[in-house]
């Protein structure tokens, strides 16, 4: 008796259950072209360190990586006087 009413919650408490929505993780140019933005995720990214509180991950790597790209690519172009 105790089985089936424990199924039966458990069955309705997961149909009731609104499926979280995803977003589509933003491209490597999207946070080249969006500073604030790439700045913004890479901040709430290192404060979520170790515990998953920021999602999705993906962005976490793919603004980091913009970030990189960016720096380099400024330093390149004061390297060769602003060209």
């Amino acid at each position: 008796m105790w089985l089936s009413l424990t199924v039966a919650a458990l069955t309705v408490a997961a149909c009731s259950e609104t499926p979280a929505v995803v977003a589509q993780p933003r491209s490597l140019d999207f946070f080249k072209a969006n500073t604030a933005i790439r700045k913004k995720v890479m901040a709430e990214c290192k404060a979520a360190v170790g515990t998953h509180a920021y999602q999705p991950e993906e962005e976490c790597g793919t603004a980091s990586i913009a970030d990189q790209q960016v720096a380099r690519e400024n330093y390149a172009r004061e390297r060769l006087g602003g060209k």
